[in-house]
């Protein structure tokens, strides 16, 4: 004997389908509560890694930065214990490409004030 088909009567169908239903819906829900668990995992541990490597970068920035201003200072006492006229020129070059180093500034100050002596002061060229 050979059973093709099962007719139940209409409230039990119903009833079969429903809990059918309920248990798709539970496992779908299951599914999706791992994975935005998992998602969530994911995400703090890129954000984790993302934090300690700018925090590496910046760290190693500053060194690098520190060493270089370490360094730049070394040669700014180097050169201003061999020629420290030369030095406060070179300074004064600075101070004046900062002060007026954009079109349209405006330095309002008397010719013979001591911040232009490098200019009021031709020096003798030297002799080739």
């Amino acid at each position: 004997m050979r059973i093709t088909k099962i007719d139940l009567p209409q409230q039990v169908q119903e009833s079969v389908f429903d809990r059918m239903r309920a248990t798709f819906k539970a496992q779908a829900a299951k599914l999706r509560a791992e994975g935005v668990e998992a998602s969530d995992r994911i995400r703090g541990e890129a954000n984790k890694e993302t934090t300690e490597i700018l925090a590496d970068a910046s760290r190693q920035s500053s060194q690098t930065r520190g060493q270089g201003d370490a360094s730049a200072s070394e040669v700014y006492a180097n050169s201003y214990s061999k020629n420290p006229e030369f030095y406060s020129f070179y300074r004064s070059m600075q101070s004046y490409r900062e002060a007026v180093g954009t079109q349209g500034d405006l330095l309002v100050i008397p010719p013979d004030n001591s911040y232009f002596k490098y200019f009021n002061k031709p020096q003798p060229q030297p002799q080739h």
